[in-house]
């Protein structure tokens, strides 16, 4: 049976969004017919997957297109920037599970390495985060040049490294740990001191200053 896109929206009405399938919310979302969104779960493996993909992924398969793949992708990103807890512009940083709690919802979902610096002031407020470097699902390219250049730029106090390993193991390896320390001798002869190196691997962490790796 054929199910018609006013059919669900009607359903969502009466009943709440909650009551309907992955492939229904998606269908709303992107105004598309219902068939075409679970196409769009096999094609791509699911919601999980689909969440995880980036614009031009979405765009590029047979059921979505440019304008259905923007709206999805823009709909999964708000979803979540709204699971990150509530930080306020000002708020300080003093712990590990502070920086945590913020980024994590941002970077849990990535199927590739990415490599991230945050910035802070002398208070250990954030100023912002800046994306260094996109690999692949092992390992990705950072340029310590770069790390530094731009803190210096936004006349940063201290900075936080911070990847994620998309395989869903958050130990560091040993290229981490060498990595993590000569950037941190780099700072340290800048005066622009590495605060901690945090990997988020799906919804864990961890910190290496809490693992005393630095």
């Amino acid at each position: 049976m054929r199910v018609k896109i006013d059919e669900v929206r009607e359903r969502a009405f009466s009943y709440g969004a909650a009551t309907l399938t992955d492939a229904e919310l998606v269908s709303i979302v992107a105004t598309m017919p219902l068939e075409r969104a679970r196409g769009l779960f096999e094609e791509l493996g699911g919601l999980n997957k689909l969440a995880s993909c980036d614009v031009q992924t979405i765009s590029n398969g047979k059921c979505a297109g440019p304008a259905k793949g923007l709206i999805l992708s823009a709909a999964f990103e708000l979803g979540r920037r709204a699971q990150v807890k509530q930080f306020n512009a000002g708020q300080q940083i003093k712990q590990p599970k502070d920086v945590a709690d913020r980024f994590i919802p941002l970077m849990r979902d990535l199927q590739h390495e990415e490599f991230w610096v945050i910035h802070l002031n002398k208070a250990n407020i954030i100023i912002k985060h800046a994306v260094i470097s996109k690999g692949g699902v092992s390992a990705s390219v950072v340029d310590a040049h770069e790390v530094f250049r731009m803190a210096i730029l936004d006349r940063a106090a201290s900075i936080i490294l911070m990847h994620n390993h998309p395989s869903g193991n958050p130990e560091p390896s040993r290229e981490d740990i060498a990595l993590t320390r000569a950037i941190a001798d780099a700072g340290a002869v800048l005066q622009l001191p590495v605060y901690d190196h945090i990997i988020v691997a799906g919804s864990q962490y961890t910190s290496f200053k809490e693992r005393r790796l630095m």
